[in-house]
């Protein structure tokens, strides 16, 4: 019946008359042809949706950046408040300019967990790691795996991020926001670096530095900035951005 109906089938011709439209004769796709046809969709499909995926990712890191930016700068002031400028604190710079006797260099972690200790007392810290998120090592990853685990001071914000509290030198301490997911940590993608001085906390790679030129294509460092500010993480996929000229793809 749906056979017939379909051999049946009329359209309006000129002058309103309705014509009808002969599919007698019509040969049906072959498996072979709707196979192949499938095929096409779905490579023509994942050259569309695939970029699609991955700049909705990008976005999403955005996002993440600039919020957690602006929280923490707003902790880092409320820390200071209550504790004084950071450069008041009377901490050791973490390298000690000393080696063991296996020549590696000594450090001094107590300013980075001081640090730590203080400034997730206005954060919302699910938890605190020394070395290890859930019992995993992290590792660092900048286009390969290193033996070493990352092992600075570190908080799991509540949205998942982790904050670290890198080396203190001369009242200025590195931070570093690592986005998830954290299978592939590689900097400038999910890691993003800042730097907290007396009154204030900046995204690393600011227009007046040279570093995003210098750093974010080789080393995926001095990226923050340019995440803040242009919104987008472009520099991973064109190397002719700059503060001064092309800000996107």
């Amino acid at each position: 019946m749906v056979i017939n109906a379909l051999i049946s089938m009329v359209s309006w011709g000129g002058g309103g008359h309705l014509k009808r439209i002969d599919l007698k004769g019509f040969r049906g796709f072959t498996l072979a042809e709707v196979l192949i046809t499938l095929v096409i969709i779905g490579v023509i499909a994942s050259f569309v949706i695939s970029p699609m995926i991955q700049k909705q990712r990008e976005l999403k890191t955005v996002s993440v950046v600039t919020k957690q930016y602006s929280v923490i700068s707003q902790a880092w002031r409320r820390m200071e408040q209550n504790y004084g400028p950071l450069d008041t604190w009377g901490m050791s710079n973490t390298n000690t300019g000393m080696l063991d006797e296996n020549n590696n260099t000594i450090l001094d972690e107590s300013g980075p967990e001081l640090i730590r200790d203080r400034l997730g007392k206005f954060l919302q810290v699910t938890s605190y790691h020394s070395d290890s998120i859930e019992g995993k090592p992290v590792y660092r990853l900048s286009g390969e795996v290193h033996d070493s685990n990352l092992r600075d001071p570190m908080m799991i914000l509540s949205d998942g991020s982790i904050m670290t509290i890198g080396w203190y030198t001369n009242g200025a301490v590195s931070l570093s926001l690592i986005v998830p997911p954290f299978d592939k940590i590689m900097y400038g993608k999910n890691t993003f670096y800042f730097k907290g001085y007396p009154y204030k906390v900046l995204p690393e790679g600011t227009p007046d530095t040279n570093g995003f030129q210098s750093q974010c294509f080789t080393m995926g460092r001095s990226c923050t900035a340019w995440v803040i500010y242009n919104k987008n993480l472009d520099y991973l996929h064109c190397n002719d951005l700059s503060w001064s000229g092309k800000k996107k793809c």
